[in-house]
């Protein structure tokens, strides 16, 4: 008897209707957000975001300014997070490359004006944060834990005031906020270990390897290995020293094929069988410091090629271009000492000693393609006092 008072008692509390209501509002919000998500997934011309846009288990702030490339994989918790206010913010972006790999809980994000990149076949393990303007090239591996950011905050502009206040004040302040992220930049081939923190401002240079639990304050040259905080060298994986004449054949030389080379074995197995290294629309190579006036490069454009044009910069001072006609091809580029005249050369501390040579295409039905559409054999510089150089 007691029971059936307590359940007519129920039926006639109005708090009874109130929190059935709430939870048939609930479900009808998320049926209609399912909905809504079927709708933007048919819409979406990306597989891949159209696909992202159906899972539960990964949160996305705005599918406009993020890239996926082919065969990217994210798993469960991973958030990526935009600006609230995008509005057409077209210099704000993610990218992820093809085959790489987000792990559980991975957190990305990014201000207004950052881009935020993670190369082809670079792993990102559980529970890392990335934030802001960072780019991790291809080919990497992060252990779990990592923290990232290019940011900062701020204890010391008004002392007095409250940290959270500093930060504001900063991001309201035009001149401050443009200074606010100082790019960190992590080369290929490199491997973070397990709870690595890297400050904002930070380059590491291809090849290296970070011990577990390193705070890395200052650059890192390029193969060192180091650890502790602050970060200090203790080995390096070889003598890194630049040639003045790189050869696609040689595999001591690989390393020096710095950047946007296709380095794989798998790849460097179809590549040697032509005596080349495939290489991207944009590429970056080491060569031995000093001054020259001539720089030699021979390769093979790829079989629907016809002809190709090269921006050639060293240290971001642009030297000229070389326009390639023929499929095998040996072109020489001369120099004039103008070029680096009141010229400030744009480089990582670690790499000031190299010449840092960058080829860019600039040909349009190449710059669209993911895949190489030229390979080099061989690069070398020349100066006039090289007895080489005839």
């Amino acid at each position: 008897m007691t029971q059936k008072r307590n359940y007519w008692r129920a039926f006639f509390d109005p708090r009874f209707y109130s929190t059935l209501l709430r939870q048939l509002r609930t479900a009808f919000a998320n049926l209609h957000a399912d909905y809504q998500a079927s709708l933007e997934a048919r819409r979406e011309q990306s597989r891949a975001k159209a696909g992202l846009r159906l899972r539960k288990d990964v949160f996305v702030s705005d599918y406009k300014s993020l890239d996926i490339g082919e065969g990217a994989e994210i798993d469960r918790d991973v958030r990526i997070v935009f600006p609230a206010d995008m509005n057409d913010d077209r210099g704000t972006n993610i990218t992820l490359g093809a085959k790489s790999y987000l792990g559980r809980r991975v957190s990305l994000g990014v201000l207004h004006g950052n881009r935020l990149t993670i190369g082809d076949y670079t792993t990102i393990n559980d529970n890392c944060v990335i934030l802001g303007d960072v780019c991790v090239e291809r080919y990497c591996t992060l252990s779990l834990n990592i923290f990232i950011s290019s940011g900062n905050h701020y204890s010391t502009l008004f002392p007095s005031w409250l940290i959270r206040d500093q930060d504001a004040w900063v991001q309201n302040n035009p001149e401050h906020a443009n200074r606010h992220s100082n790019p960190v930049h992590i080369e290929e081939d490199c491997w973070l270990g397990w709870g690595v923190f890297i400050k904002r401002g930070v380059y590491i240079g291809r090849g290296a390897v970070i011990g577990a639990y390193s705070v890395v304050s200052r650059d890192v040259p390029p193969y060192s290995v180091q650890v502790g905080a602050p970060n200090k060298e203790i080995a390096r994986r070889f003598d890194f020293r630049p040639p003045r004449e790189l050869q696609a054949i040689n595999e001591d030389h690989w390393p020096y094929f710095y950047a946007g080379f296709f380095m794989r074995q798998e790849e460097i197995s179809a590549s040697r069988e032509l005596n080349l290294l495939f290489a991207r629309s944009r590429v970056r190579l080491l060569l031995e410091g000093g001054t020259f006036d001539r720089l030699v490069i021979s390769g093979q454009l790829r079989d629907h090629i016809e002809q190709l044009k090269l921006a050639v910069a060293c240290k971001g001072i642009s030297l000229g271009e070389i326009f390639i006609k023929q499929r095998s091809f040996s072109e020489t580029l001369e120099i004039n000492a103008e070029v680096w005249e009141g010229q400030v050369a744009r480089t990582p501390s670690v790499l000031r000693d190299y010449n840092e040579i960058e080829l860019r295409v600039i040909s349009d039905e190449c710059t669209k393609q993911a895949d190489y559409c030229y390979g080099i054999a061989l690069i070398s510089i020349h100066a006039r006092t090289d007895p080489n150089a005839a």
